[in-house]
């Protein structure tokens, strides 16, 4: 090759480095704002509740810039904010490889930590979190979450009151969230909430199955109110209409707002001195206020969600109806499992709002559903319809009409259920205002001859078919 021809080359070589180094140089420093456009627009498909057509587009992005822990870490909480909390982790674990400090990574951990309720876990991540350029409101938001859950009210205040002061550009709905909840903490004080006797074990309680519902008997400061809604779609602790509210004679402290599947609305705070099922009895438990009687199922007084219910082990038995409440740390939840004709396979589940299991909805990929007790029957998000259950569907479907149909099969941790009645809605408000997208919602109907094993300890459930 004469000097000319590698002269050339040279040239050539030159000119790829230097642009190799110009466009992956932005990337490599968690510090500074990446000006690609591509990812900034991620980042906004993700703050404005849009994380699947985030998830799509930083998925090319994450394997064109493997390097890049910033991209890494975006990509993971695109996945978290779908539910695919393990793959999720996995793009957590190689951002924090390729960076230690990356704030948007130990966001994305501390999350994943909180959802399994591992609040010492979570702590120091989320705390690692608030320098990030990008998620700077739902960093502050979930610190405050975990120190709330740990009993540290005033530090959870202070998260809040730190972002309200430094985060530029708030929006207003973040603005009133972060004063609801600040002006929350600050009534709690010192209080520890959901606390549980350290002599309690476990209990058995008989249920009403209402339509497919399950209902259990409860008492609300010593006062018998009749049977509430067992609801593992519900975030809350637990709802009642102010009509029982004013009966318990509870004293609002605080506010929040509240969405379901037809609309915003905002609930008033009250808090009890305990709540009794069966023999358990816990205590200074938060409960949502509703106007009015409320909107229950059937002869229902309110609604028992995940957050007391993830603070205990339990056995939802649709067989038998009865549940199973277990201590979290003394019960040896395994020795409960009843000897069934089948039994599933451990599968992983993940509750930082919902909770969340890997299901086939007709042979198609695993995805993230919701696993809700508390719905009749079982719900699949018009996108995901149309996407991959039936293309070929001419169906109208709008936010305001649910289109029936029936799924040939289910299948949750190699068990499987056939010909599930179900409905088509347009989700995506409700998903927006979460900040989430999942396919549909496992309802109780796909469970009516089955024991459902919740181990939150380890967030794992088991199910064993009749």
């Amino acid at each position: 090759m004469d000097w000319r021809k590698k002269l050339v080359v040279l040239i050539i070589l030159g000119i790829i480095g230097l642009s190799s180094q110009f466009f992956a140089q932005p990337l490599r420093s968690q510090n500074e704002k990446v000006p690609d456009p591509i990812f900034a627009a991620i980042v906004k498909q993700i703050k404005e509740g849009f994380p699947g057509d985030a998830a799509r587009s930083s998925d090319k992005l994450a394997k064109t810039h493997a390097d890049s822990a910033p991209i890494q870490a975006v990509h993971g909480l695109a996945l978290l904010d779908c539910g695919e909390f393990e793959r999720a982790k996995a793009q957590f674990d190689r951002a924090l490889s390729l960076d230690n400090d990356n704030p948007e990574a130990h966001l994305g951990q501390g999350e994943l930590a909180y959802g399994w309720f591992h609040l010492e876990e979570a702590l120091p991540h989320l705390s690692k979190a608030l320098p990030t350029s990008y998620f700077k409101e739902r960093a502050h938001w979930w610190l405050s979450r975990c120190l709330h859950a740990m009993n540290k009210h005033a530090e959870a205040k202070d998260a809040l009151e730190s972002g309200l002061d430094g985060i530029e550009g708030i929006s207003d709905r973040d603005t009133e969230r972060f004063k609801n909840s600040i002006a929350y903490f600050g009534a709690l004080g010192d209080l520890d909430l959901y606390k549980i006797p350290d002599e309690f074990e476990s209990t058995v309680v008989d249920l009403s199955n209402w339509n497919g519902h399950i209902l259990v008997p409860l008492k609300l400061n010593a006062q018998d109110i009749g049977k509430v809604h067992l609801d593992t779609g519900s975030t809350g602790s637990l709802a009642i209409g102010s009509d029982l509210a004013e009966r318990l004679n509870l004293k609002v402290i605080g506010e929040r707002k509240s969405r379901n599947i037809e609309e915003e609305f905002t609930t008033k705070i009250a808090l009890l001195e305990n709540l009794q099922i069966g023999d358990l009895i816990v205590l200074n438990v938060p409960v949502s206020i509703l106007e009015g009687p409320g909107e229950f199922i059937g002869e229902s007084t309110g609604n028992l969600g995940l957050e007391v219910l993830k603070r205990l082990n339990m056995s939802i038995d649709y067989i038998h109806s009865r549940l199973h409440l277990f201590h979290r740390e003394k019960e040896d939840f395994q020795s409960t499992i009843i000897t069934a004709d089948h039994l599933s396979e451990e599968i992983p589940f993940w509750c930082k709002k919902h909770c969340l299991v890997g299901s086939r909805f007709n042979g198609e990929e695993k995805a993230p559903f919701i696993l809700d007790t508390g719905a009749g029957i079982s719900l699949v998000h018009s996108v995901y319809f149309l996407e991959k259950i039936m293309p070929e569907s001419k169906a109208k479907i709008t936010k305001d009409k649910a289109v029936p149909f029936m799924i040939k099969n289910i299948e949750i941790g190699g068990l499987t259920f056939n010909n599930i009645m179900a409905a088509v809605f347009d989700l995506t408000d409700l998903y927006a205002y979460g900040n989430m997208y999942y396919p549909g919602i496992i309802g109780a109907n796909v469970f009516q001859k089955t024991i459902l094993h919740f181990n939150f300890k380890d967030s794992k459930l088991l199910i064993a078919e009749e």
